[in-house]
């Protein structure tokens, strides 16, 4: 891991894919910090956080989304999963040498809420650095999703595209749990689209049918007996539930006003798990194929 991890931060220090993410991410900070602060005469930093948040989830799409893709381009990548190197070992470099430049994003971003502190007395340095601390920790999931992206995709901009939608679809699903919970009744249609979306996403991540049939059988039984039982608002209330609870954005409020909430903090850093176990899924597969080629 440690040989991965050096060659990507080299690579990304080198060149613009690493110094770009950053110059996002402290655009949108800036531009942020120019129209809530200086233009709106706001001295709370907090009031960024949504901005930098979104500011943070492109920037680690654009320092992600070519992580696995380069490889291939550059012909390297035959070398890579050649190696003596775990799948795991391989993944877990490419992640870490890109949280090492999301974490100096950080480091800069925290120089905001300090200057907020001396240049204005209301300021409170301790709910600025709580709003980067949820940035920071919101970073760590928004680059496990995108190197996962990129190590399930053939090039960067199909990669950047599907972790697009993946940012886009959380931001949106508390409005699209209320239009889930408002619903009644489970269409013939519903309750085949359900289980064929989780026998598609297992297959998808774990490259085997079997697996993708057992995920469906799981989403369709409960639903299934509840729908005999006339207890489709039970299924939707659920849904709604997970919806919001999968919604990334949804906490951002309360750092922005000035409460640390440690909870979703663990949240966002838990969340990221699964995408770094399916991200060296893929990975794995991948380096089989390779194997075969050779």
């Amino acid at each position: 891991m440690k040989a991965v991890f050096r060659k990507e931060l080299r690579a990304l220090l080198g060149g613009l894919t690493g110094w770009g993410g950053l110059a996002v991410l402290l655009a949108a900070a800036g531009a942020s910090v120019f129209f809530v602060n200086v233009r709106g005469q706001s001295p709370l930093f907090a009031d960024n956080i949504l901005w930098i948040a979104l500011g943070m989830a492109l920037a680690c799409g654009l320092m992600a989304a070519n992580a696995f893709p380069g490889e291939r381009a550059a012909h390297t990548d035959r070398a890579l999963f050649a190696l003596p190197v775990k799948s795991g070992a391989v993944f877990g470099g490419k992640l870490l040498a890109r949280l090492a430049m999301a974490l100096i994003g950080c480091a800069l971003l925290a120089l905001y809420p300090i200057a907020f502190s001396l240049a204005v007395p209301s300021a409170t340095m301790g709910e600025g650095l709580g709003c980067v601390l949820a940035v920071c920790a919101l970073g760590v999931l928004f680059m496990s999703a995108a190197v996962c992206c990129s190590a399930f995709s053939r090039n960067a901009v199909t990669a950047f595209i599907v972790y697009a939608a993946l940012v886009v679809l959380s931001y949106f699903l508390p409005e699209l749990a209320k239009r889930v919970e408002a619903l009644t009744a489970l269409t013939p249609f519903t309750l085949i689209l359900m289980p064929a979306l989780a026998g598609a996403v297992a297959w998808t991540v774990f490259n085997d049918v079997l697996t993708g049939f057992i995920a469906a059988a799981i989403v369709e039984v409960p639903v299934l007996l509840n729908h005999l039982r006339g207890s489709d608002s039970a299924v939707f209330a659920f849904i709604g539930r997970a919806m919001r609870a999968a919604s990334v954005f949804e906490p951002l409020p309360l750092f922005a006003n000035g409460i640390l909430d440690l909870s979703a903090v663990i949240f966002w850093l838990t969340a990221a798990l699964p995408f770094i176990a399916a991200g060296m899924l893929a990975v794995a597969a991948r380096r089989q194929a390779k194997r075969r080629a050779l």
